[in-house]
């Protein structure tokens, strides 16, 4: 398996038990989904792009104060 795919199966492993603890909002299949779809745009693991979403979801309240 390519380093490329494991690193996104590790990563996705990982995204799943941070969703299954009770201190991480749990997505639907829909956002899932969503999720996905950006990864694939933006060429990154799920957890990278988990914290890119919450990067731009800060820097984006941060203007609009």
């Amino acid at each position: 398996m390519p380093e490329r795919q494991h690193d996104a199966k590790i990563a996705n492993e990982m995204a799943d038990r941070l969703q299954r603890s009770a201190d991480v909002p749990h997505w639907n299949e829909s956002e899932r989904q969503t999720i996905e779809e950006w990864v694939e745009d933006h060429e990154m693991t799920f957890a990278q792009a988990i914290r890119r979403l919450v990067e731009l979801g800060l820097s984006s309240a941060k203007r609009s104060k």
